[in-house]
Formats: structure tokens, sequence, C-alpha cells
């Protein structure tokens, strides 16, 4: 079994800093300090509502990942027949 070197005092000081620094942050992160920046999201969406565009009434469709491209690029095309005539495809 391979034992591990010791830490360095550097190394320990370190680490300890962040465990604080983590720790200070998790304090932050209550119940209600969350209900309190979510209203603060729900305002600003609720502030810039008339800037919004209304997606009801423009035409857009899903990309529909399993049928072919419509339009194949001239590249596509010519490395397809180049291809083909070496009886490679």
């Amino acid at each position: 079994m391979v034992k591990k070197a010791k830490e360095s005092a550097k190394i320990q000081k370190a680490r300890e800093k962040l465990k604080q620094k983590l720790q200070e942050e998790k304090k932050k992160f209550t119940p209600t300090s969350l209900k309190d920046i979510s209203l603060r999201i729900r305002k600003e969406i609720e502030r810039h509502h008339s800037e919004n565009e209304s997606l009801k009434d423009r035409n857009i469709k899903q990309m529909n990942t399993k049928s072919p491209a419509a339009v194949k690029s001239s590249f596509i095309i010519k490395m397809k027949k180049l291809l083909e005539s070496q009886k490679i495809l």
C-alpha cells in the first residue's frame, strides 16, 4: 500500500482557508435569502415584460433531427460524388 506524502504547512493553511470560505458561503444561502433573490429576479423580469416579444405571434418550428437536411452544400455533394466514383461509398 502506498502512503501519501504529508501535506506541507502552506497546503494545510490554504485548505483551512478554503474550508472557512466555503462555510461562510453556505451561511449566505438560507431559505429567506433564496426567496429574496427569487423575488428580485421576478421583479426584474416583470419590469422588462413590455420589451419582450410575444412568441405566440411568430411561427416557430422545432428542429427535427431525424429528417435529413433540405439543402446540402456543394462541397458535400462534390465529396460524395468523388467518394462514389472511387467506390469508397
